[in-house]
């Protein structure tokens, strides 16, 4: 979750775009270079607010997706 807060306090957020945070991790260990992903979920996370002229809300959520 620490690199989705980091990522989203390196972008503005309009005053009309409510941001929700979720994690259903119970291990949120990521083995990535953490800058880098930093950089690329601001990008995410800037291009979709500016998706959202009308505002709304954007909600950044982290889950495992288990595969057999």
């Amino acid at each position: 979750m620490r690199i989705i807060e980091e990522s989203l306090n390196r972008i503005s957020c309009p005053a009309n775009v409510h941001i929700s945070v979720e994690s259903s991790l119970q291990d949120e260990s990521l083995w990535v270079d953490s800058e880098h992903m930093i950089d690329i979920l601001s990008e995410l996370e800037k291009n979709s607010l500016e998706a959202m002229p009308d505002g709304g809300l954007f909600t950044a959520d982290q889950f495992a997706n288990k595969s057999d």
